[in-house]
């Protein structure tokens, strides 16, 4: 729910203006840097993130995050670029 009103997250970040959209890199790829277009909505202590194709900006992926405290548009992207990165676990 935004403002009181159930929202569809699609359209919560079509109403953005340009402005609140950034570009970041969300980690180095196989190539190059990924950069994408990024958004976010605060929601009292989570936030919703959204990450778009810069060639492609009709082509966006939304994400729901929380953290144990305040933290900025650039750490939620660096965290969600981490996601494809792979983790090696000891086995006792």
């Amino acid at each position: 729910m935004l403002s009181g009103t159930k929202t569809r997250v699609d359209h919560a970040f079509a109403a953005r203006d340009a402005g609140a959209w950034q570009r970041y890199s969300a980690g180095p790829g196989a190539r190059c840097e990924r950069y994408h277009g990024w958004a976010w909505i605060g929601l009292d202590g989570e936030w919703l993130l959204a990450r778009r194709s810069i060639s492609a900006p009709s082509e966006v992926a939304c994400y729901r995050c929380w953290a144990p405290r305040p933290v900025g548009l650039p750490e939620l992207v660096r965290v969600a670029g981490a996601r494809w990165r792979m983790r090696v676990m000891a086995c006792p």
